[in-house]
């Protein structure tokens, strides 16, 4: 039986996407007038931390993520796996392209809810354990801060100037909602 502080511990541990929530406010909250944060709201800037994004996630196997406690079910090269690469690199190619800006909307968005639909349905909870059978969602910072490079560059596109930290929470807002939506189904 685990105690209830053990329980708070394994959560704070495992779910270090609260840490990175936390300092990235506190780092907004110091750090919004720097003169490099000028290149958060420019459309060029955010297109290339959108393809190191896709790439980083592909080659570190952040945005496939698979495992069963400790063993990767999917290799990285596998078919699946680069056309998940191909569909969203396709997207995000056509939509830096594009200069018609309701159709690099629409693309970065179809982008978006594609990307989405991979968070949320595709790399489900981990299975942890032999014995002590438990199920941990399938969330990390990377899933985050590709959240939020893409969120901020939708911004960006709709010049709605809607400040970074309002695109944190968000983001925020969505992952906590995938942590839930992993977790709150295997309490049953």
């Amino acid at each position: 039986m685990y105690s209830v502080l053990e329980d708070i511990v394994t959560f704070i541990w495992e779910y270090s996407i609260l840490w990175v929530l936390l300092l990235t406010l506190l780092y907004l909250k110091k750090y919004t007038n720097h003169p490099y944060s000028k290149y958060l709201y420019r459309q060029t800037p955010l297109f290339i931390a959108l393809f190191l994004v896709i790439l980083l996630g592909f080659f570190t196997k952040q945005d496939i993520d698979k495992k069963m406690s400790c063993i990767s079910i999917e290799t990285l090269y596998s078919l699946k796996n680069i056309v998940y690469l191909s569909i969203s690199l396709a997207f995000t190619v056509l939509a830096s392209i594009v200069k018609n800006k309701h159709i690099r909307l629409f693309l970065l968005c179809i982008e978006l809810l594609y990307w989405l639909y991979k968070l949320f349905f595709i790399n489900k909870a981990h299975h942890i354990g032999v014995w002590d059978y438990r199920i941990v969602a399938n969330v990390n910072p990377f899933d985050y801060l590709a959240l939020v490079v893409r969120l901020q560059l939708i911004n960006v596109v709709l010049e709605k100037k809607v400040k970074l930290g309002r695109v944190l929470i968000i983001a925020a807002i969505v992952i906590l909602c995938k942590i839930t939506f992993d977790i709150v189904p295997s309490m049953f």
